[in-house]
């Protein structure tokens, strides 16, 4: 073989090589990105299932109405855990309606 095609194989072999490499380091990667902690369990509430016979959820029984009394601490804590990835559920306006209506 010539040197110059030589060459050019030595290129190809080594962008294959950086290709697996790179396929390799994304899959671990992903697979680390998904793998859950053990102190970060699923908080997200239960939210009831339809059946067949059902378009939507059973009703609820009751609406409150009127002022909610909060606690601005709880509030802030519970906004820094959210943002650093806690109860990511809390990022889904629907989630936490469901939730707050349970």
């Amino acid at each position: 073989m010539s040197a110059k095609r030589l060459q050019v194989m030595n290129k190809k072999t080594t962008v294959s090589i950086i290709i697996v490499i790179l396929a390799v380091a994304l899959v671990v990667g992903v697979v680390l990105n998904y793998k859950q902690k053990p102190e970060e369990k699923d908080t997200r509430p239960e939210i009831p299932a339809v059946t067949k016979n059902q378009t939507s959820p059973a009703p609820v029984k009751e609406i409150k109405t009127g002022q909610i009394n909060t606690n601005k601490a709880e509030v802030v804590e519970l906004q820094k855990a959210v943002d650093n990835g806690h109860q990511p559920w809390r990022l889904d306006p629907l989630l936490v309606a469901k939730a707050g209506a349970l």
